[in-house]
């Protein structure tokens, strides 16, 4: 009897692992739909399924709110062979896509966690295995797993969690996230995160080179060029990443004015005050939105502090909306 005890405690506590692993991946990217819908449009364009791309934003918080869904799921024992179930198909699905993932590395980034944790593709292959190998004994036990929650209480847990899930991705649509893990969240100075720490390691490659002779196409080492006679005609030289080193986390922090010359470091660098406003396009943006901009730019102009609008669109948009 005691063995049995301590094997349902086992069933139980590997059913509330898998299930706050989801409940947590389906949370810290449900606090930021967008992220998500990014990533997937990455994956879309990777795949040449850009015709998906407008149903981004739709799959992103499906995606999301069935993960955190089913986490809730395992983790309160609601409806729990259904969700154990759906765990399965889950893992059924992505773990091969995860392999596959990884050999061809379409998105270096998986996303699987948002930008809560950064997991290669490789990483996340093996933490699927992982899951995988927890999920087996309580997709086998599934049967013995009995919750001591009434149908109606599983019902009310389950619609609270939909409503609430729903709810938090709506706000943080339309606003920041409660929980922002993003490169630019507030307070970050931009300078120090664009900057790689004394000590850190950086990319390592390794390089060869490819030449032909007739119909003989040959790869060498690039110790092995020496050995090379004139006969052999140069194709290129390839690199290949064999440890990846510290990246800092804002790479892409670049600004050109109109003339397309470089102001970054006098956005980064200026000792007054700097406004900075971003508008993906002009044409299409909300009219109110454009008026408080416009209330903005002009207190700025007042007290001579610098205001920069950066934007997508063409001059003519610029001029019209700024006019």
């Amino acid at each position: 009897m005691r063995i049995n005890n301590i094997l349902n405690l086992l069933l139980i506590g590997c059913r509330i692992f898998i299930g706050l692993v989801f409940m947590f991946s389906g949370f810290v990217k449900g606090i930021d739909p967008l992220g998500t819908t990014y990533k997937l449009i990455d994956y879309f364009n990777a795949f040449n399924l850009g015709f998906l791309e407008p149903l981004s934003l739709a799959f992103s918080i499906l995606l999301n709110m069935s993960e955190f869904l089913l986490g809730v799921g395992l983790v309160f024992g609601v409806f729990q062979r259904f969700f154990i179930w759906m765990v399965s198909v889950y893992m059924l699905v992505f773990t091969p896509l995860t392999f596959i993932l990884a050999i061809y590395n379409p998105v270096t980034d998986c996303g699987c966690f948002g930008d809560a944790i950064v997991m290669t593709n490789w990483q996340t292959f093996f933490k699927n295995l992982v899951i995988v190998a927890i999920l087996f004994p309580v997709f086998l036990n599934r049967n013995k797993l009995i919750s001591s929650l009434g149908l109606k209480k599983q019902w009310v847990i389950t619609g609270v969690a939909i409503t609430g899930f729903l709810f938090i991705s709506a706000q943080t649509y339309h606003h920041l996230p409660y929980i922002d893990f993003r490169p630019y969240k507030t307070g970050t100075f931009i300078p120090d995160a664009m900057t790689i720490p004394e000590g850190m390691p950086t990319d390592s490659f390794t390089y060869s080179v490819m030449y032909k002779k007739g119909d003989q196409l040959r790869e060498f080492a690039l110790e092995d060029i020496a050995s090379i006679d004139s006969t052999w005609q140069w194709v290129e030289t390839k690199s290949k990443l064999v440890r990846r080193g510290y990246h800092p986390p804002i790479h892409d922090f670049y600004f050109t004015n109109n003339e397309g010359e470089n102001i970054t470091d006098s956005i980064l660098h200026n000792s007054s005050y700097v406004f900075l406003a971003i508008s993906h396009k002009l044409n299409i943006a909300n009219m109110k939105g454009l008026e408080k901009l416009k209330t903005n730019f002009d207190f700025s102009r007042q007290h001579n502090y610098n205001f920069y609008l950066a934007t997508a669109s063409i001059s003519e948009e610029i001029d019209f909306c700024t006019s």
